[in-house]
């Protein structure tokens, strides 16, 4: 008895969180804390209005990505049937967020900033990325790094164009390995539909390994950058390299669903906590 109540106990638990990854709350929080650590990675005051601004463009952004379902969807992810069927509302919070975002924004360099992902969206939406080799990849990489780079340095002449593209580089990075962990998802669907994304061309092992290599780059990348820069910050930022080669040894051991929408996702989040404890520190 005492087992089916914790069995049940853990069903209900992945439900409720499950609910908060079809609606695109995790990965809107993920932005807003990716965006929280640039501030810090910069060493800069944090701007909490971007900050809010970026996770509501980021829950419209995804939600209207996700308010239609292609045959491809339905093959990758049948488990959002239920939650697509509120299309017609997810249209409009996606709108609602979006103008809320302008509004809190408050200046027109901002709102110039945050129209980058919705043009990225329709793009990669309309555009036909996904069947051209690893181009998906890099325009999720760069759409989700561009904002998260420049929105803090909006009117600062004086910040060091290194610091600038060393953040940039390693969120790029970061970004891209994600983008490719997906793919190891949605493999199923995709080789049934011969889009050629890395684990549906080189398998799955392969891919894992490039991942490994790709990531203790980027590790290196930001422990260089801490060196350079003199930033405890940015040395604590680094230390979630360890995180991204877990989850990625936890592929094909773990349920990949799971993995990828709260501890793939959930990465930014763990990240800019990092980027407060470094912080603290130095404070």
């Amino acid at each position: 008895m005492l087992v089916q109540t914790r069995h049940n106990l853990a069903l209900e638990i992945k439900s409720k969180l499950s609910w908060l990854a079809y609606a695109n709350i995790v990965v809107a929080l993920s932005a807003a804390f990716s965006l929280y650590t640039a501030f810090i990675f910069m060493d800069m005051e944090v701007h909490w209005p971007s900050v809010l601004s970026l996770f509501l463009v980021t829950f419209a952004v995804y939600n209207f990505d996700r308010s239609s379902q292609s045959k491809l969807d339905k093959i990758n992810h049948p488990e959002r049937q239920n939650f697509i069927s509120f299309r017609k509302y997810l249209l409009y919070t996606s709108v609602a967020s979006y103008a809320a975002a302008l509004m809190i924004a408050g200046s027109t360099e901002l709102r110039l900033m945050l129209l980058f992902p919705l043009v990225a969206a329709l793009v990669y939406k309309y555009g036909g990325l996904k069947k051209i080799f690893l181009l998906k990849n890099i325009t999720v990489a760069v759409a989700w790094a561009i904002p998260i780079t420049f929105i803090p340095v909006l009117g600062e002449s004086s910040m060091p164009a290194g610091l600038t593209l060393a953040f940039f580089s390693f969120f790029a990075i970061r970004a891209f390995v994600n983008a490719v962990a997906y793919d190891i998802k949605d493999i199923k669907g995709d080789a049934r539909f011969s889009i050629n994304t890395m684990p549906v061309k080189i398998g799955i092992p392969k891919t894992k390994l490039l991942l490994y290599n790709i990531t203790i780059f980027a590790g290196c990348l930001a422990v260089y950058f801490a060196v350079v820069f003199s930033s405890i910050s940015i040395l604590f930022i680094s230390m979630i390299t360890a995180y991204n080669i877990l989850y990625i040894h936890r592929i094909g051991k773990t349920e990949i669903k799971f993995l990828s929408d709260f501890i793939m996702d959930g990465e930014f989040i763990v990240m800019g906590f990092l980027a407060y404890l470094g912080y603290m520190f130095v404070a």
